[in-house]
């Protein structure tokens, strides 16, 4: 499935398809994703942006994505000196819990690993 459609097309194809849902006036998270996704590594004919990204993730996240929130999760974590994003691990954690109770896996091991981290060195 992909940008919540079944239609198998060539990846041109699944760009504009992508984009045309993304801009809609009701526009789809998923989509917004797959968009931003393009738009950081530079595929699909689009060239490498980081800062498109973030701000498409941004959008993806007030619609509710939890996959936008984990990846901004994950861009706070580590900062991004290309994107002038410092390092914020309490930023990152507002968005791993975000996406964590979207049911994000990968966000919910990421916290459940950080809890048992806390729990050792506090000796718990």
């Amino acid at each position: 499935m992909f940008c919540n459609t079944t239609i198998k097309k060539s990846d041109g194809d699944k760009l504009n398809l992508c984009m045309v849902k993304a801009s809609e006036i009701n526009p789809d998270p998923k989509a917004l994703c797959v968009l931003a996704d393009c738009h950081l590594r530079g595929i699909w004919g689009l060239a490498p942006d980081i800062g498109k990204a973030i701000h498409l993730w941004n959008e993806a996240f007030q619609y509710g994505s939890s996959t936008a929130s984990f990846n901004l999760g994950v861009l706070y974590c580590h900062g991004s000196k290309e994107a002038n994003i410092d390092k914020d691990i309490g930023k990152a954690f507002s968005y791993f819990t975000y996406a964590a109770e979207g049911g994000n896996k990968d966000a919910r091991r990421l916290i459940n690993k950080a809890k048992a981290a806390a729990m050792f060195i506090v000796g718990n």
